[in-house]
């Protein structure tokens, strides 16, 4: 097997169990393998265990939502960097939902570097007053990963939308 097999190989297992993860979170690794196409032992080549396969989407998802993070680096406001990592993050997290859940222990401490930058947003954008003044940086920062995290989990409404509902809410008052 070359190594652009091998990638090929990777990549449907993840797309298949992140597939298969969605629709139901108990999913076995059989109906993983099912669903990929590839044989057993390919994917036991890759992944030792269900668990192992778990970490891997996981931190797919994290890639994903920190290249969100990333480019919201190249826009100048920061209410607008912010409101743009909220519209990505949401509609990935709808996308990828149930790895939230599966979310290896001791991992989200790993991704330490996504939430930094995030707070950099917030206090720019809270020292500029382009959101609320009035309460801490540190409740703007909660609360904006609040929001956005629980928008991401639930169905409703596009993106877009539930990130200017972020947007709103931290700016304090109504959008115009």
């Amino acid at each position: 097997m070359t190594r652009a097999d091998a990638r090929r190989s990777v990549e449907s297992i993840i797309e298949a169990a992140r597939d298969a993860l969605s629709e139901d979170p108990a999913a076995s690794a059989e109906a993983i393998i099912a669903r990929s196409g590839v044989h057993r032992a390919t994917f036991y080549r890759h992944f030792s265990s269900r668990e192992a396969l778990a970490v891997a989407v996981y931190d797919r998802y994290v890639e994903r939502v920190a290249e969100i993070v990333r480019q919201s680096d190249a826009v100048a406001a920061p209410d607008e960097a912010l409101e743009r990592i909220a519209r990505g993050i949401i509609a990935q997290t709808r996308r990828d939902r149930v790895f939230l859940y599966v979310a290896p222990r001791g991992r989200r401490e790993d991704n330490r570097h996504l939430f930094d930058a995030v707070r950099r947003h917030v206090d720019a954008a809270r020292e500029q007053g382009l959101i609320r003044s009035n309460e801490s940086a540190d409740s703007l920062h909660r609360a904006y990963y609040a929001l956005v995290i629980g928008l991401g989990l639930t169905p409703g409404d596009d993106a877009a939308e539930s990130a200017r509902l972020v947007m709103s809410l931290l700016r304090g008052r109504p959008e115009r």
